[in-house]
């Protein structure tokens, strides 16, 4: 009786105790502490000498292997604990694998799904039990979003990030961002300026939710994109782009992303494209009423009214700008050409020695300082 005791409790600490889903769970709990001190070893062999960190390397190699194995027996023990392959599911993305990041976390989705059904959960009375859930289903098809990202296989991931589009909308922006690229790259223009002006739409409530830079970003991303979109189909189509769609679509990101001032530029310089004088001017008069002292905002516009036979209008910015940055060659230069334009030689030269005197300091304005010197000679002009 004795040896027969002593077998049985062999046999439980070789098997472990209690249910499945107990044993399950204490394997997640040893992978979980062993991670922690492989994580605190990634934190030493940042500032570790040669010796040391051949040495770290190798325990982090041996406790990545034991994480692992314990997260895989997780799973086996108890087919059905979400926890297990989600958890498994992340760590594997971690270590750069989301190939087979992803069978464990299609296996927690379906498990989800199985348990709980799809969102909306409202069925679920225990608001903080709803809650759980959905933060559940959030992360796993985040999770999966961001494998199939990794895996290239753009389609997919926009199936998942479309399943938590009201969650994150951020995610969603930038997935239709990606499937546009891709449809694009294919030759699909009608295809990709659909999927961008969907992402557009998606980067206006990522930024409703949180103004976060990529948002912000984004969104002026999509809009160019777009642009792109409609220049390429009119390339293969030898017709003309859409340019009033283009323009809404700035115009757009400009109400969504006012502090973003690439936007102004880009829709100023799309409208001298599509020779929409009237909107250029806009978008210049919008530009430096949010950003008044920008000197990109100033140069821009005023270079934009010399090209347009309004010299005497481009001096009052471009001088706003030499006096900003007055250690600047090129500033100097521009108003000389307003001033050349507009019929002021004297001031044309001063401002054109001034840009010789600062450009022979800047190597990359050698040839232009020399031009300029052969110019002013030209003139009669001593330096």
């Amino acid at each position: 009786m004795k040896y027969a005791v002593l077998f049985l409790l062999a046999v439980m600490l070789a098997v472990g105790c209690g249910t499945p889903r107990e044993q399950s769970n204490a394997k997640i709990k040893s992978a979980m502490l062993t991670y922690g001190e492989l994580s605190e070893l990634q934190q030493q062999l940042l500032n570790a000498d040669p010796a040391k960190k051949t040495q770290i390397e190798a325990r982090i190699d041996e406790l990545t292997s034991t994480v692992n194995k314990l997260m895989d027996e997780a799973t086996k023990l108890d087919p059905e604990n979400l926890d297990a392959f989600y958890n498994y599911g992340i760590l594997l993305r971690a270590q750069q694998y989301p190939n087979e990041a992803i069978p464990r976390q299609l296996t927690a989705y379906n498990i989800l799904v199985k348990q709980q059904g799809k969102p909306p959960y409202t069925a679920i009375s225990d608001m903080k039990m709803r809650d759980s859930i959905q933060n559940t289903w959030n992360t796993i098809n985040n999770e999966l979003y961001l494998c199939y990202k990794a895996m290239k296989k753009l389609d997919s991931a926009l199936i998942f990030a479309e399943n938590i589009r009201d969650y994150f909308p951020s995610r969603y922006a930038e997935a239709t961002l990606l499937a546009g690229f891709d449809a694009q790259s294919k030759g699909k223009f009608e295809e990709a300026i659909k999927t961008f002006e969907t992402a557009l739409q998606a980067y206006k409530k990522a930024i409703e939710r949180n103004a976060s830079p990529d948002a912000l970003q984004g969104i002026g991303t999509a809009a160019y994109y777009i642009q792109e979109g409609y220049k390429a189909k009119a390339k293969a189509t030898k017709g003309k782009p859409d340019y009033e769609k283009i323009y809404n679509a700035y115009e757009f990101a400009i109400a969504a992303a006012p502090t973003e001032v690439e936007n102004y530029l880009k829709l100023a310089d799309i409208a001298n494209e599509g020779g929409d004088k009237k909107r250029v001017e806009e978008a210049y008069k919008k530009a430096r009423e949010k950003f008044p002292k920008n000197a990109t905002v100033l140069t821009n516009y005023g270079l934009w009214l010399v090209d347009n036979n309004r010299a005497k209008e481009a001096i009052e910015p471009l001088r706003a700008v030499v006096d900003a940055n007055p250690r600047v060659p090129v500033n100097y230069f521009n108003l000389g050409s307003a001033y050349s334009k507009a019929g002021n030689k004297a001031e044309m030269i001063n401002n054109l020695k001034k840009f010789v005197e600062l450009g022979e300091k800047d190597p990359s304005q050698k040839s232009n300082v020399e031009a300029i010197k052969k110019e002013l000679a030209g003139m009669g002009v001593k330096m």
